[in-house]
C-alpha cells in the first residue's frame, strides 16, 4: 500500500504523480494533490481523473514500480500488459520496486525489452545494481521530513 508514502510526500509539499493508462497500452504520469482525485481506471485500479495534469517524463524524479515479483537482477514480473515496460523504457530517472522479501526471486526470465529498476526495496533491505547477488543493504529508517 503506497498511500502512506503519497500522504507523507504531500505533507512535505512534494508533487506526487500517479499512472494513467491510455489507449494502445501506453501510460502517462499525472499530478495528483490527494487520494480523492483518483477514480476507477480501465482495470478498476484507481488512477488520476481527467482534471489531473500530465507531467513530462523528463520532469519525473522517481518512479515506484509495482510488480508481482522481482528478481535479484532487478527485473520484474508484471501483469502482462506491458504498460510499465513501455513507460520505463522512456524515462531517465530513479526507478524503485517495492516488494515483500518473499517475492524477491533469484531469477526471472527476461526479454530484450525488459528494463530493470534502479533498486528493489524489501523489508530486509535494498538491492542495488552495484551489489553482488544475494547481498541486501540493511534498511534505514525513513523520516517524513
Amino acid at each position: 500500500d503506497t498511500r502512506p508514502i503519497a500522504e507523507a510526500l504531500w505533507a512535505a509539499g512534494k508533487q506526487v504523480l500517479f499512472p494513467k493508462c491510455l489507449p494502445h497500452r501506453r501510460m502517462e504520469a499525472r499530478a495528483v494533490r490527494g487520494m480523492e482525485e483518483l477514480v476507477p481506471g480501465v482495470f478498476g485500479i484507481p488512477e488520476p481523473g481527467g482534471d489531473c495534469p500530465a507531467v513530462e517524463r523528463g520532469k519525473i524524479d522517481m518512479v515506484l514500480v509495482p510488480a508481482v515479483c522481482y528478481d535479484r537482477s532487478r527485473f520484474r514480473l508484471g501483469q502482462g500488459g506491458g504498460y510499465y515496460d513501455r513507460f520505463l523504457a522512456r524515462v531517465d530517472c530513479c526507478t524503485v520496486g517495492l516488494i515483500r522479501a518473499a517475492f524477491l526471486l533469484d531469477a526471472l526470465p527476461a526479454k530484450w525489452n525488459d528494463v530493470p529498476v534502479s533498486a528493489v526495496i524489501t523489508e530486509d533491505g535494498v538491492l542495488r545494481p552495484q551489489e553482488k547477488p544475494g547481498l541486501l543493504e540493511e534498511p534505514r529508517s525513513v523520516s517524513g521530513r
